[in-house]
């Protein structure tokens, strides 16, 4: 049997699915709001009266009300599965342990009512996120929700036109990196604290999944009739402040619940119940029940003292250790997330310029953060850095056949990926214009940018899933297909966007991959669930 019902990397990931589901909705506004700010087509200079009737067509409120209440839909769907599954985790990890100790395990260690009671909370919570969210701006005085955010860009870019000082675009360039800077926050009203969406949505699942792990811990020390308790232990556990503060010092061991017992006691030791203790906020540690005379210890004390042997490093000068290494990948997967968010806003908003410089600044954080991990020994995690909204939303015109061969002036090479069956993609699109597929260098370098390994290790499925695709499902944008497709043999899944060249196209344009990617079982059945299909093979 496992020695945890969860090992911290894994409780660390359980949220991480729909922290990128509001990452998602946070770039969808972004964009809704941004796009409607981009008057780079208008050749004359943007006077006050351009900037009023942008005011006065508004903002689609039925689209941002439509990606909100589905954003809401999908999470409150997931966090009923996800803990779903954390209660049959628990309810068969501590069957194994009552089997072991020779005691027989109850139908039910924790009741239906206990349950509902924590996943009602959990899902409350969720609920809450999308009721209290807005943009930050002004140096933190002013919160806005995102029909306001867009009023609030064109009263800002009125004033510094009208005052003759700064351009148009000089003046949406500030209001778009105030957005993006913010990105979504949410706020606690009877507290005032504010987080970042993501950040909010983690806790809140954190929450549901550690009082439910405790409640099983719990339960089964009573029927067990057993105080004791083994705490776990991961790489790079804080190893800061005093007493219970410093994680580092008593993880990994066992403690009891009573003060003069065998093994230390577990509210003095470890800080149960407190805020900075064990199982308190940021802890990824649990405790699980210990059985004397039955129960091992994962760790014995003398690899406990080695555990971060490795993960400690020097890099450019400054020596960090394990924990202070692990909180440099968060820095910047926090720092990679705010970029993107800036590269999408500046994007939609047809600043084209601030976007490409944004996306230098991505390339190398991107390298400084496999540079940082490798010398340090430890995982990366770029899911966290991942928008997720750039896979299917981003789109791009396609590259036009007559650059197929690299112009001297730094044009985009096109490489020819395979054909279409048009009869088959009507699905998406009634007048699709040719049957080519193509790729351009510039897609190539996106790919291999957000997906690391995947366009090198991978290429050669992509006439396959074009060809001969699983599933056609609706994308979020025109003439747009989301493919899917799975090789069985390999036990391989892949996601292909493909812009589809249609009549009212510039003539000359191909249908073009847009993005390519691996996914993992679970998110290419998630999709199937949530997406409408369009398409499916015989």
């Amino acid at each position: 049997m496992p020695r945890y019902p969860f090992t911290p990397e894994l409780l660390d990931s359980i949220p991480e699915e729909l922290a990128e589901l509001y990452r998602s909705l946070e770039t969808t506004l972004l964009d809704e709001i941004c796009s409607r700010l981009n008057l780079a087509e208008q050749l004359n200079e943007v006077t006050v009266q351009d900037i009023r009737a942008l005011r006065s067509h508004g903002i689609s409120l039925a689209e941002i009300e439509k990606a909100i209440q589905r954003t809401s839909n999908i999470s409150k769907r997931e966090l009923d599965k996800l803990l779903n599954d954390v209660v049959e985790r628990n309810q068969q990890y501590y069957r194994e342990v009552m089997d072991l100790a020779g005691v027989t395990a109850p139908e039910t260690l924790v009741s239906a009512a206990d349950i509902a009671a924590i996943m009602a909370q959990a899902q409350r919570e969720i609920g809450n996120l999308t009721r209290s969210m807005g943009f930050l701006v002004d140096n933190g005085r002013t919160m806005l929700d995102p029909a306001r955010a867009y009023q609030w860009a064109l009263d800002n870019a009125e004033m510094k036109v009208m005052s003759g000082a700064i351009s148009y675009n000089q003046a949406i360039r500030s209001a778009v990196k105030q957005l993006a800077d913010s990105g979504l926050r949410m706020v606690d009203y009877e507290s005032g604290h504010r987080d970042h969406i993501d950040v909010a949505a983690r806790r809140a699942v954190m929450t549901g999944v550690s009082q439910l792990c405790a409640k099983y811990t719990e339960q089964s020390a009573e029927y067990l009739e057993t105080p004791y308790f083994e705490v776990s232990a991961h790489i790079g556990a804080r190893d800061t402040g005093v007493l219970w503060q410093n994680h580092k010092s008593w993880q990994g061991k066992v403690y009891s619940t009573r003060a003069g017992d065998i093994y230390p006691d577990i509210y003095e030791v470890c800080g149960l119940g407190l805020v900075d203790g064990l199982e308190g906020a940021n802890c990824r540690h649990i405790r699980h029940v210990w059985v004397e005379g039955v129960s091992e210890r994962t760790y014995t004390d003398e690899e406990l003292a080695h555990i971060d042997d490795g993960h400690d490093v020097t890099y450019q000068g400054k020596h960090y250790t394990a924990y202070e290494a692990t909180q440099k990948q968060r820095q910047i997967e926090r720092t990679v997330r705010k970029l993107k968010r800036e590269q999408a806003a500046y994007k939609a908003s047809g600043l084209e310029e601030d976007a490409q410089a944004v996306t230098a600044r991505i390339r190398r954080l991107n390298k400084e953060y496999k540079a940082f991990s490798k010398a340090a020994g430890l995982p990366e995690q770029t899911e966290r850095m991942k928008v997720r909204y750039e896979l299917e939303n981003t789109i791009e015109k396609p590259a036009k056949c007559d650059t197929i061969e690299k112009t001297s002036g730094g044009g985009s090479s096109v490489h020819t990926v395979g054909r279409i069956d048009i009869e088959k993609y009507k699905v998406v699109a009634d007048k699709i214009q040719t049957d080519e597929v193509i790729i351009t260098d510039e897609r190539i370098e996106h790919i291999r940018e957000r997906h690391p390994n995947d366009f090198e290790r991978y290429a050669q499925y992509l006439s396959k899933i074009v060809e001969n695709p699983d599933y056609i499902l609706e994308a979020n944008k025109p003439n747009t297909a989301f493919l899917l497709k799975e090789f069985v043999e390999a036990d391989e899944r892949f996601q292909l966007i493909l812009r589809l060249a249609v009549e009212g196209d510039i003539p000359g344009y191909k249908n073009s991959i847009i993005t390519f990617l691996k996914v993992e079982e679970k998110r290419y059945r998630r999709y199937l669930r949530t997406k409408k299909v369009l398409y499916k093979s015989e």
